[in-house]
């Protein structure tokens, strides 16, 4: 049994072996054979994502969620992050302004008092009663 660790959001070292690494850089620089659009394929490959996050991927969750919820989601309301954390960020950037006071739910996601804190945010803490309703 393989035991991991998640607590980081990171593999561990033992994961990342060279040999996997390498057949996985070979795959996608083999799909650059294939490609029609070889200089595409390549721009892709070798710079950043797109702002949103890759396009096929927003396609196929709009596709999902569309299913899911009976609603349509387009996938230009759609964003890709790097988990969690950068998306709370990301929305900590574009709707707050530091010094501004939070309210959090306790107990929480230990990271995201100190993302709050590095954003200059006033954080309180609220529990809930008895009946899942919050305490204010």
């Amino acid at each position: 049994m393989v035991e991991i660790n998640l607590k980081l959001g990171q593999p561990p070292n033992d994961l990342l072996f060279p040999e996997n690494f390498l057949e996985s850089v070979n795959h996608a620089f083999s799909l650059l054979k294939t490609s029609k659009k070889e200089d595409d394929y390549l721009y892709r490959l070798l710079n950043y994502g797109q702002h949103q996050g890759d396009v096929r991927v927003r396609e196929e969750l709009s596709k999902f969620l569309t299913n899911d919820l009976m609603y349509t989601v387009d996938k230009d309301n759609l964003m890709i992050t790097n988990g969690v954390s950068h998306g709370v960020d990301l929305l900590c950037q574009a709707l707050l302004k530091p010094s501004e006071t939070i309210l959090l739910e306790a107990p929480t996601y230990f990271l995201f008092i100190d993302l709050f804190k590095q954003r200059n945010l006033k954080v309180e803490t609220i529990h809930r009663k008895e009946d899942g309703s919050i305490d204010l």
